[in-house]
């Protein structure tokens, strides 16, 4: 995680830092600072620790898929810096020393993230950066100044209680505009050549051209998905694709374990390369292997489990009963297909 020092929440409301912003302080001082700084980085690697788990967890759990977290304790050099930068005496003034920063997928997740750190931990200040209009080099991003909350109690949290710490959302879009801008030196708009201004406003309106249509395209997926689900009954005039077939397997095998999407995509590419056209197709000859396939599973039953997956299930139909898809699957060996020819008498 970078140090992103100009950009870090201060709220003039709980600290005295708004009274002493750009002073001169002393080498004392900053003895004083550095002293207090390493007698708290047990501390703070402990409480780094938790907020990374409880986000971690909850948006797990929330079924939101997000690209990472990054986290650290921010180090001396830059504790020191900002010190000098802002005229503070006391490095808990600071509410960034501890910091976590929660890269989404899509613009919409990062409300969903929003309102998982603001249920699980005491947020003190929001600043969305995303709500003000900004140059090019402005930093995109939402901060969470917080605290763990007090429902938290015990000897785990007794050393941590009332720290303040940052919680910094985006996208990946953002994130990686700015891992590039961090490194152009120039720490705002005003630094820049006016024969660059234009360029580099280009290059930030391309990222965030790519942020929106990632976002729309992402919401056309879902609506597809939808659609798929809905559309599954006319099986003759439903095109195979990753949506469909999914949505098909899914009502077909009920009663099956489910398989990754990954392995759904590959299906698919087989289905095709083996001339299927639509899922009536698929679907008859699946159930034309019906019998024959139950007589393999209970003689060759999967390794780990009683019974096949449900795409374990079409597979292995699909190359008892279609010569070109068992053709495919002896391709690409994904299970034993020569073992499947003497099963072949059992074809309904």
């Amino acid at each position: 995680m970078q140090e992103d020092d100009n950009n870090s929440v201060v709220p003039a409301a709980d600290s005295s830092i708004g009274d002493t912003s750009g002073a001169d302080i002393t080498d004392a001082q900053i003895l004083a600072i550095k002293g207090s700084y390493e007698s708290n980085l047990t501390r703070n690697s402990a409480l780094l620790d938790e907020v990374v788990f409880i986000l971690t967890e909850r948006i797990a759990a929330a079924g939101v898929k997000i690209h990472s977290i990054e986290h650290r304790v921010k180090a001396w050099p830059s504790v020191a810096k900002k010190c000098h930068r802002k005229g503070i005496t006391n490095v808990d003034d600071l509410v960034d020393v501890v910091g976590a920063r929660v890269v989404s997928l899509f613009r919409s997740d990062m409300s969903r993230i929003g309102k998982i750190i603001t249920d699980n931990f005491e947020v003190i200040h929001v600043d969305d950066k995303l709500s003000r209009e900004q140059g090019p080099l402005g930093y995109m991003s939402v901060h969470y100044v917080c605290k763990i909350p007090s429902r938290y109690s015990g000897p785990r949290y007794d050393n941590t209680a009332g720290i303040r710490f940052e919680i910094q959302v985006r996208t990946l879009c953002m994130h990686a505009w700015a891992a590039v801008s961090h490194y152009l030196d120039y720490k705002g708009d005003w630094d820049v050549p006016v024969e660059l201004k234009r360029s580099l406003s280009a290059l930030s309106g391309l990222f965030y051209v790519a942020d929106t249509e990632f976002e729309q395209f992402y919401a056309a997926r879902v609506d597809s998905k939808k659609d798929a689900e809905r559309s599954i009954l006319a099986l003759d005039t439903t095109e195979i694709n990753l949506d469909t077939v999914t949505a098909f397997l899914r009502r077909k095998f009920p009663d099956r374990r489910q398989t990754h999407e990954d392995s759904y995509s590959t299906f698919v590419r087989e289905l095709k390369r083996a001339g299927f056209q639509s899922l009536v197709d698929v679907e008859r000859e699946i159930d034309r292997a019906h019998g024959a396939f139950l007589e393999y599973e209970k003689l060759h039953p999967p390794t780990k489990q009683r019974q096949y997956a449900d795409l374990g299930v079409a597979r292995l139909s699909l190359g008892l009963a279609s010569k070109k898809y068992y053709s495919q699957i002896k391709k690409d060996r994904k299970t034993q297909p020569d073992k499947l020819l003497e099963f072949r008498e059992f074809m309904d």
